[in-house]
């Protein structure tokens, strides 16, 4: 079909043989460029807060799938999945926002970012353990809300022989 004989050069490509491989050429690399984007594409879901998009994207990982959107994580803001977790076609992705704390204790002032949802699971989470007899304003199981002040007074009971 290719290859045509001539009496005269032996062998030779027939123009029909040549034009039919290059129409199969170019339709195989079409139909790959077209399958490798096709299954490249993916589509997932962004819940950030009260906000919920959906996206269509080629980023390989969530990292990347976030910074395209713009969406910056802060200090202490957790993700449903892993950073670097490779996306797949219908992802959902939620992103818990931390609230700050402003912490006084031992002496200083502390700043704390936490998804917790109480004080308590707040000062476990910022490795802040409360000692048996320590104060704490508001109460340990106080919801946590964006900015609230918290106060620890460390009491200590001590036995002074004179």
């Amino acid at each position: 079909m290719f290859i045509k004989k001539d009496k005269e050069s032996g062998r030779r490509f027939s123009l029909c043989g040549i034009l039919a491989l290059s129409a199969m050429i170019i339709l195989v690399a079409v139909t790959s460029v077209f399958l490798f984007g096709f299954a490249s594409t993916k589509h997932i879901t962004i819940q950030d807060g009260d906000s919920v998009v959906s996206v269509t994207t080629t980023k390989k990982y969530v990292e990347e799938a976030l910074a395209e959107q713009n969406i910056v994580l802060r200090t202490g803001d957790k993700v449903s999945v892993p950073l670097d977790e490779t996306l797949k076609n219908k992802d959902e992705i939620t992103i818990y926002r931390a609230k700050k704390i402003v912490l006084t204790v031992d002496g200083g002032i502390k700043e704390i970012y936490t998804c917790e949802n109480n004080l308590q699971s707040a000062l476990e989470d910022a490795d802040i353990t409360l000692n048996e007899l320590d104060e704490i304003t508001p109460a340990a199981d106080t919801a946590v809300t964006e900015g609230m002040e918290a106060k620890i007074v460390r009491v200590e009971i001590k036995t002074v022989t004179e």
